[in-house]
């Protein structure tokens, strides 16, 4: 479930590593520990694994300025830094999908 959370918001984001490693997955619920992608800014050694296996499996693609793509599309060539934009994107995505979620 996690990785299909990660490649999903590659897909719609084309973000840097650096922001997906910024992703933690581990939370308290009710019932115990849970799984989740939330966004804590937090460095996850276990993202970075599934973020290796994308890669080596052919499912996403690095581009020179570290931003992570599926394999058939292009890297983005931007002429200004957008991680902020696509942190701040990425942010407001799961504060909505946890939103959905508790309705």
């Amino acid at each position: 479930m996690i990785r299909e959370q990660i490649l999903d918001l590659i897909k719609m984001f084309y973000p840097p590593r650096l922001v997906i490693h910024s992703l933690y997955y581990l939370v308290y619920g009710g019932d115990g520990l849970d799984w989740r992608v939330t966004y804590t800014g937090l460095y996850s050694r276990r993202l970075a694994r599934i973020i290796d296996q994308l890669i080596r499996s052919g499912q996403i693609k690095i581009c020179p300025n570290d931003r992570l793509v599926p394999p058939d599309h292009e890297c983005p060539n931007e002429e200004f830094n957008s991680i902020e934009i696509i942190e701040k994107a990425i942010k407001q995505y799961m504060i909505q999908e946890t939103i959905k979620k508790t309705i």
